[in-house]
């Protein structure tokens, strides 16, 4: 489903033929958004992981796709779940704001977020790893 934006911006027109003119156009549309450089690049490094993953253009692409490729960064590049958070990030970017599609439910495998170990100890938890 497409949807315009109320703020006057308009989805661009997605006449690119190769993965790298798409990424320019991607990063044009962004640059008029006045996004930082380094979400700009971010974005659109996990925004041509995404494209060169699938070989399809991004607007005959959905919730399916996606799902497959975060899968894929969890299961078979073991990334971290912030990492997994950018990358979601990107792609939510790329159809919302980008494309003006909207992703309806993406459930993708996450990645585990490590348990966090205390920084300090207790002084009797310190006794016992002294004895």
């Amino acid at each position: 489903m497409v949807y315009y934006r109320t703020d006057g911006h308009r989805p661009i027109e997605n006449t690119a033929t190769t993965i790298t003119e798409f990424i320019g156009l991607c990063r044009g549309y962004m640059r008029v958004r006045h996004l930082s450089l380094r979400t700009e690049d971010s974005y659109l490094k996990y925004i041509r992981r995404f494209l060169e993953f699938h070989h399809q253009r991004p607007e005959k692409m959905a919730e399916a796709e996606v799902e497959q490729f975060l899968t894929h960064l969890a299961v078979a590049k073991r990334i971290a779940a912030s990492t997994q958070n950018l990358a979601f990030a990107a792609l939510l970017y790329l159809y919302r704001e980008i494309l003006g599609i909207e992703l309806e439910n993406v459930s993708a495998l996450r990645a585990n977020r490590p348990k966090r170990v205390p920084d300090v100890l207790s002084i009797g938890k310190a006794r016992t790893f002294s004895r």
